[in-house]
């Protein structure tokens, strides 16, 4: 099986930019902040998940018509190397488009 992953809030470094509109029970968003998305493999290995990068294909074997894909978010520096981070929510969103044979 196949899997990509792509989204609104991808940026220029394949990760998930944090959707810095929200505010949520009065706690403005963190500035600065950005979400990478890494595959896990079998040997506990991470990968970078490039957002919007359709090249970038995660693949997993079907074991009894299951095919399993784990992953791992973690926050990171924004891609702008001027910002300063705060504290805040993060949030932000990501589809995946998944085939198989």
């Amino acid at each position: 099986s196949h899997l990509t992953m792509s989204s609104s809030f991808s940026n220029t470094k394949g990760t998930l930019d944090n959707d810095e509109t929200l505010t949520r029970s009065g706690i403005e968003a963190a500035k600065a902040v950005d979400i990478a998305v890494h595959h896990v493999d079998d040997a506990n290995a991470l990968s970078l998940v490039k957002i919007n990068d359709p090249s970038n294909t995660m693949e997993e074997s079907f074991t009894n018509g299951i095919a399993t894909y784990n992953f791992k978010a973690s926050y990171v520096k924004s891609s702008d190397a001027g910002a300063s981070v705060t504290t805040g929510l993060v949030s932000t969103n990501a589809i995946y488009t998944f085939t198989y044979e």
